[in-house]
């Protein structure tokens, strides 16, 4: 799994749907265990920094 996923999504050094997609050991997705709890919010535009 990456490191510092939300960070690498801002910078664009992976997508959004690369980062979902990464499992832990027992095989549950980012995007399922987001979901779990109710915090798979929507994708919003990107803050300019």
């Amino acid at each position: 799994m990456p490191v510092m996923m939300g960070s690498g999504v801002f910078a664009k050094a992976f997508t959004l749907e690369h980062a979902l997609a990464q499992k832990d050991r027992e095989g549950v997705s980012v995007r399922e265990a987001l979901d779990a709890i109710g915090y798979a919010g929507e994708h919003g535009e990107a803050h300019r920094i």
